[in-house]
């Protein structure tokens, strides 16, 4: 049983309504937390809100691509509950499959974006809000192991979150005098619909059977360590990345790489996919 020690801290998660921002919120919610919902669709905030009890979630409606959205993100926060004590930035997306020699400046400045401005322009809305105001504020900017690592077929997304990387740490750097502490965390695979073309069928099976704790991520893997670097657990952790992977930067170049040397533009499953 875990003890619901937040009652009083207000945490932002973009992105919450699925995947690993669904799980997340609900782990916060376990804990005691009280947590505004955003993401781009209104049904889906509501049904998410709903689920998490209205008492202890508030919903708001924003694309983080939009130039005003952490402004009123920060708002509808302040405005419900009186104090921003968190911010998950688990929002991400990639708007081009295929070689960098491919993508257009459109699809990359959409990824870069959504992957790394959007994150930033959240937590600089926060911090003016008075993020930092109480003991124990935090942020967890979620990244990918991919970042370390050359995907052929997802390049443009990947170097976006290593950008995502660095920004996170010289905001620990600039924020840890105000008592913020900002970390980074790296998923894996993880079986959320916006990596389906990584792991339905075969290919997820093919992966889990060369990861040292064979099987794929899932959600609630990576909710789970967003809250412990949330926590006062972590209190001495700032700039750092956890990589939470099941292992997989521990493997070279087997032939079933996926998410190393297996060329996603040669795969006709995922090239249907992404057309």
């Amino acid at each position: 049983m875990i003890t619901r020690h937040w009652v009083d801290r207000v945490a932002i998660v973009t992105g919450a309504t699925k995947g690993i921002g669904r799980a997340t919120a609900e782990a916060l919610v376990e804990r005691g937390c009280r947590v505004v919902v955003v993401a781009r669709k209104p049904a889906e905030v509501d049904e998410t809100v709903a689920a998490l009890g209205g008492e202890h979630a508030t919903g708001c409606v924003a694309n983080v691509r939009d130039e005003d959205s952490a402004r009123a993100i920060v708002a509808a926060a302040v405005e419900r509950f009186g104090r921003i004590d968190f911010v998950v930035n688990n929002a991400g997306a990639n708007a081009s499959y295929g070689s960098l020699l491919d993508i257009t400046r459109d699809a990359f400045l959409a990824t870069v974006t959504v992957n790394a401005w959007a994150p930033l322009a959240l937590v600089q809305a926060a911090v003016g809000a008075g993020l930092g105001d109480h003991p124990g504020a935090a942020v967890v900017n979620i990244s990918t192991i991919g970042a370390r690592q050359v995907q052929p077929a997802v390049a443009g997304y990947t170097a976006s979150k290593a950008a995502l990387d660095v920004l996170t740490r010289g905001l620990a750097r600039e924020l840890g005098p105000q008592g913020i502490r900002v970390n980074g965390l790296s998923p894996g695979l993880v079986q959320t619909s916006m990596a389906g073309v990584l792991w339905e069928g075969d290919r997820g099976r093919e992966e889990a059977e060369i990861l040292p704790l064979q099987r794929l991520g899932r959600p609630e893997d990576i909710a789970g360590a967003v809250a412990f670097l949330l926590s006062d657990e972590a209190r001495w952790m700032t700039g750092g990345m956890l990589d939470v992977d099941g292992g997989r930067l521990l493997i070279g170049g087997e032939p079933r790489n996926l998410m190393g040397q297996f060329d996603l533009t040669l795969d006709p499953v995922v090239a249907a996919a992404t057309r």
